[in-house]
């Protein structure tokens, strides 16, 4: 996990963030802690994409789909928030190496 930039929120709605998971094209991944102590992962839209109507639906869209899928081999959706100062998504938060760090691992053993 990384720490957080000057930029990242300190808390979002009820969830404290304790580090950067990841960054991806329209989005940031956050470690965060909810009410009840329990470490979940936010995927939250960036702030200057929130607006955007279609990616809030994309987001939405995103945690409905992962949601149905379920199994052992998905995350489990907590929660999908499209209303209000943050879009995100809450997930069950799994902990461990990330893929970059699995693949870059891979190439060096080569």
């Amino acid at each position: 996990m990384d720490p957080l930039s000057d930029l990242d929120p300190q808390q979002i709605d009820q969830y404290v963030v304790e580090g950067r998971l990841g960054v991806g094209g329209y989005g940031v991944v956050y470690a965060a802690v909810d009410p009840d102590g329990r470490r979940v992962a936010l995927k939250v839209l960036r702030p200057e994409l929130a607006d955007s109507p279609g990616l809030r639906e994309r987001l939405a869209r995103e945690g409905e789909a992962l949601s149905r899928v379920g199994g052992d081999r998905n995350v489990e959706i907590y929660d999908v928030v499209t209303e209000g100062t943050h879009t995100y998504l809450v997930m069950e938060l799994v902990e461990g190496e990330t893929l970059q760090a699995v693949v870059l691992e891979d190439v060096r053993e080569r």
